[in-house]
């Protein structure tokens, strides 16, 4: 734990922790065989989750797509009945992780964006009304990771102890892994990031979610994230970053301190961690504070538990390295205060606010079971600002708006309370398939936009609007001229949320002025996170460019080519410019010619300044290997820099901020590769070639062969670039003219790049790549 009180996650320790075990006696010399470990069961293929429950051990086998239990039938103290209870269809990268006992007596297993909904899913289940719900489409997330993920993408399943009720509890998760419930009854998930994402308006960090019934948590696959400030979903209790989530505990049952009995305990694989995350109630909910309880390198934590001794045991290992169990054990005394469960007889105290918001929604949350007959909702719980308050009262609406079941308590309202529950009933009943008319909801969309709305209502409102046109379809001519002219007015407003939810209802409904007034947003965008939405959402609009703003935008589409952000950043600007480029008329493709010809091209190395040089030699590997020692050997920083150019390396590759992300960074190639590798890699490009870095290769029907860069597409047509250096000369293919698409193994990084240098220059070149370009670096002569 880190004595300081340095509570920030990702904050890198003075030292690394160093963990050691004590090895048990094997009994040696004493003629005692101690057996250290039993196998109970070897035929469930990867149980990512085990659960003592009901007298049985229930697992989560991944790789075996199931739930299963064990059970002692005879007493002999071995697993002589395993039983399937509820196979889970579906992929195994996000699959089924952990389970947890519930205060209810139900199991709660968390299912990631590759595990499929059962086809019996409960009729009493919580979640409900879920869909993609994004207003504008992108064709290109198909060439994204998961592509075949739909809503409710990663989620929390619970089912009976038998498992022949399935009922979904919450969704809209990328992949949550370990789950538990705290003292108070509440569950909480700790879920992962699309890291790839990084530095795009859509990237989500990996974070902390109180999961709650009905709760939907908005993660979509590819560029459909829902933005935090969308009405119909819930917030993040705490953002954690980058990282890779595996378990998650409370520590409740710890002998620690108190401080730490009540933290919950998530572990990160990839930078081998145990965070502990401090939560303090907050209006029904909860927010918290992060702290790096536990750190190694390497300590690729996969889950934890707390035993009867009160001490953490918690395993590594995964992707086929080392597995080892490890303890935590405080030493010193705890004291009887910090008991969790002391219990004060006979003493009596007022419910705090906490317990009272608390009582408030679990209250609704019981009554999603529709073995209820009646409900009241109350018209300011349905107005509260606490989300989670304000979505149980709108779900227990919309689980029975088509029945005669509800009924909404008259309150002392304010004007403000009374707009915001129209609103929220409005929502509900949008949300609700089959309760509301298209004419009549956007007649009462049309009445409520005529009111003096807060800042709040607006946002509500916006996303309301999205909603209907999303789940109703779009109005016809007069109708959507009567939502543009609401909507103008408000646009560009004060605020990110406003701004992000009108401009997507703009360009949708295409207004006039949409161009026009988004420009300046993008001009004045203070993130880079803003600035690519604006650029993505625009990418739709075809109509109502003026020059001067088509101009500015090709300028700011060029100067994304310089965003930073995980290996997606590049393909994201790339498959941007292909819609643009699309939607040019001709007059602007004259126009502009020089501007696009210049889009997808390193400004440090244009190509023609690259002079023809003469072929010294092919190189091998037997060759240079040997010279090798020379690299850390008085190089010159300057002529290896100078071979970076001339062997054509930043035309698809990004090194000390200069040239394209086509490629990999070369900026970390030291840290990845020793210098054999490095030079194998620059001598064999196709030799080992990352699934991301593939040229896609297509067969078309009149026996041609395509092959490069997937660049984009839509419907009808894949978009190709076959040369690097030509990146807006694309290959249009028809998707129905393709007989067959597959991943090349010939590398788009070309063979022989090496063969117009001298052995030195090959030296100075190495020696620059591991100097990260730093001129100082120990391989440089002084």
């Amino acid at each position: 734990a880190d004595k300081a009180g340095k509570n920030k996650a990702d904050e890198k320790p003075e030292e690394p922790l160093t963990l050691t075990l004590s090895p048990q006696s094997r009994g040696e010399g004493t003629g005692v065989v101690v057996k250290l470990v039993e196998t109970i069961e070897d035929s469930l293929l990867e149980c990512r989750g085990l659960l003592f429950a009901h007298d049985g051990l229930y697992a989560t086998a991944n790789n075996s797509k199931g739930i299963y239990r064990l059970r002692d039938t005879d007493g002999d103290d071995t697993f002589d009945e395993v039983t399937l209870l509820r196979k889970l269809e579906g992929g195994v990268g996000h699959g089924r992780n952990n389970l947890a006992l519930g205060p209810d007596g139900m199991i709660y297993v968390t299912c990631g964006n590759n595990v499929q909904v059962p086809k019996d899913v409960a009729a009493t289940s919580p979640y409900k009304n879920y869909g993609l719900d994004r207003l504008l489409p992108c064709a290109w997330n198909e060439f994204l990771f998961d592509s075949d993920v739909v809503p409710p993408c990663g989620h929390v399943g619970r089912m009976d102890a038998d498992g022949k009720t399935w009922e979904l509890f919450a969704g809209g998760f990328r992949n949550p892994y370990g789950l538990d419930f705290n003292p108070d009854g509440e569950l909480f998930t700790y879920d992962a990031d699309m890291e790839w994402d990084a530095g795009a308006p859509w990237y989500r960090p990996t974070c902390v979610m109180h999961v709650v019934s009905g709760g939907e948590y908005g993660w979509r696959q590819g560029t459909s994230v829902w933005p935090d400030h969308f009405a119909d979903s819930l917030p993040r209790v705490v953002d954690i970053g980058l990282g890779s989530p595996t378990g998650a505990k409370f520590g409740t049952k710890s002998h620690f301190p108190d401080k730490y009995r009540r933290a919950f305990f998530i572990l990160d694989w990839a930078y081998g961690r145990i965070i502990a995350v401090h939560l303090a109630p907050r209006g029904a909910s909860y927010t918290g504070e992060a702290e790096t309880f536990l750190k190694g390198k390497p300590l690729n934590v996969t889950d934890l538990d707390f035993g009867p001794d009160g001490a953490m045991y918690f395993t590594v290992g995964g992707r086929r390295t080392q597995s080892a169990l490890y303890r935590v054990s405080y030493v010193g005394e705890v004291a009887a205060a910090d008991a969790l469960d002391a219990i004060q007889i006979g003493v009596s105290r007022a419910p705090t606010d906490f317990e009272k918001a608390r009582f408030r929604r679990r209250r609704y949350e019981d009554s999603f079971d529709r073995s209820v007959s009646q409900i009241m909702v109350g018209s300011s719980t349905l107005a509260d600002e606490d989300r989670f308050l304000s979505s149980a009262a709108r779900i227990a609406l919309e689980l029975r708006m088509n029945r005669a079941e509800i009924t909404l308590l008259p309150m002392a309202l304010s004007m403000e309370q009374i707009a915001t529950t129209k609103l929220m009933l409005l929502l509900a009943k949008t949300r609700a398939s089959g309760s509301i008319e298209r004419q009549e909801a956007f007649a009462e969309l049309s009445r409520l936009m005529t009111e003096t709305l807060t800042a709040r209502q607006r946002v509500l409102t916006w996303r309301i609007a999205q909603l209907l046109l999303i789940r109703l379809g779009r109005p016809d001519q007069d109708g959507v001229q009567r939502l543009i002219s609401h909507f103008d007015p408000h646009f560009p407003a004060t605020t990110w949320p406003e701004n992000q939810l009108l401009c997507e209802l703009m360009v949708y409904l295409e207004g006039d002025s949409v161009v026009r007034k988004t420009m300046p947003l993008l001009d004045s965008a203070k993130t880079q996170e803003e600035q690519l939405f604006y650029i993505y959402t625009l990418r739709n609009v075809s109509k109502r460019w003026a020059l001067d703003e088509r101009k500015r935008y090709l300028d700011w589409l060029k100067r994304a080519e310089q965003f930073t952000g995980a290996h997606y950043m590049t393909r994201f600007v790339t498959f941007i410019r292909t819609d643009v480029l699309a939607s040019l008329t001709d007059e602007e493709r004259e126009f502009f010619a020089a501007k696009i010809a210049s889009l997808g091209r390193s400004e440090s190395a244009p190509n023609t300044t690259v002079a023809a040089r003469p072929v010294v030699k092919q190189w091998s590997l037997d060759e240079l290997a040997p010279t090798l020692e020379g690299v850390g050997q008085g190089r010159s920083f300057e002529r290896g820099k100078a071979m970076f150019a001339a062997a054509q390396c930043s035309r698809c590759h990004r090194f000390g901020g200069e040239g394209l992300a086509i490629g990999p960074d070369l900026a970390g190639a030291a840290v990845r590769f020793n210098r054999k590798d490095l030079l194998e890699s620059l001598l064999d490009p196709s030799k080992v070639v990352e699934d991301k870095y593939r040229n896609t290769m297509i067969e078309l029907d009149d026996g041609r062969v395509v092959i490069g860069q997937l660049a984009g597409g839509n419907a009808d047509t894949l978009a190709i670039a076959s040369d690097p250096n030509e990146p807006t000369k694309l290959v249009r293919v028809a998707r129905k003219a393709i007989v067959t698409r597959k991943s090349s193994p010939v590398s788009m990084m070309p063979k022989g790049l090496l063969d117009t240098l001298s052995q030195d220059e090959i030296l100075d070149l190495l020696a620059y790549l591991e100097s990260a370009g730093n001129a100082e670096h120990k391989n440089f002569a002084k």
